[in-house]
């Protein structure tokens, strides 16, 4: 027996056996004729044996082929079953850490609830969240700098995969004392003073982008990188902070300030997670993308 056999060959066999004729069999494998009967004189050459007889179109197979068939059968559901099914995994036994990227308001929502799922049922992972700017969120999953990443639709590399998990409607945030809080209009929206939450190098915005397509514009007159930081200044300020509605309802525990209707048409922004293609099939990193979809496609 040759020490190096193309497992091809009994793929071959297999389909000739089972088809009964070269014919049919290089139809099923989607293969040339002389290139199945290349294939057989091969097999044949390394097994010592002619396998199959032909008898008009059919080929019949020898004593030898009857016997080794149900091994090739099993050896190739096998193989077949190891790249097809999910590989199992105990995750109670897994020690790891796994790098998210999120915003500080997603952690807020987002975290808790994931801290809950790795505690009950993979205590060993460890989960680092830092965020990730959209305009490098590519090279950072790429990279392996980030593992998962949820954040704001953006155009990504084609190794990136994503899915969309939610999609936010926008509401405005002010102090309670706010001279535009009780009915405010489009109008005294669009002339109020703006604090406007954007990361460093961050190419999206999508309420201002949303404004201009309606020949709209506000006046920003302040930009930081938190949420949290933002209501603080409309809290102290006539600043307003557009944002979407799942994270007023976190600030608003916290932070003197009143969510007001948007009184501007913004669509709702879609939040999609990323991951590389590469991790696609990583049993636990497929887990813990399960429970993130989980946990933020649940109303908040």
């Amino acid at each position: 027996m040759h020490s190096r056999v193309d497992l091809n060959l009994f793929v071959v066999l297999q389909a000739i056996y089972t088809e009964g004729t070269i014919t049919a069999a290089a139809h099923r494998l989607c293969l040339t004729q002389p290139a199945v009967s290349h294939a057989l004189g091969r097999l044949r050459g390394i097994l010592q044996d002619p396998l199959f007889e032909r008898h008009g179109r059919k080929m019949v197979p020898t004593t030898r082929c009857h016997l080794i068939i149900p091994q090739v059968n099993s050896a190739l559901k096998q193989l077949h079953s190891s790249v097809a099914e999910p590989i199992p995994i105990n995750l109670e036994q897994v020690t790891r850490t796994i790098n998210v990227g999120l915003r500080d308001i997603t952690e807020v929502v987002l975290l808790p609830a994931l801290q809950q799922k790795v505690l009950a049922y993979a205590p060993g992972l460890s989960i680092h969240s830092s965020h990730s700017p959209l305009s490098s969120l590519s090279h950072s999953l790429e990279q392996g700098e980030v593992a998962i990443a949820v954040d704001a639709m953006v155009p990504a590399g084609k190794d990136i995969l994503h899915k969309r998990v939610r999609r936010e409607n926008f509401v405005v945030l002010c102090r309670p004392q706010h001279p535009a809080r009780r009915g405010m209009s489009q109008d005294a929206y669009t002339s109020a003073q703006h604090v406007l939450v954007s990361m460093k190098h961050s190419e999206v915005n999508h309420v201002d982008m949303a404004l201009a397509q309606t020949g709209l514009r506000r006046h920003i007159s302040l930009t930081c990188e938190h949420y949290m930081a933002a209501a603080q200044l409309a809290a102290s300020n006539d600043l307003i902070l557009t944002l979407p509605a799942v994270y007023a309802r976190e600030i608003v525990r916290s932070v003197k300030v009143e969510v007001v209707p948007l009184p501007v048409k913004i669509p709702p922004l879609p939040v999609h997670m990323y991951w590389h293609r590469a991790t696609d099939n990583d049993p636990v990193l497929t887990q813990v993308r399960q429970w993130i979809a989980d946990i933020v496609t649940q109303p908040f």
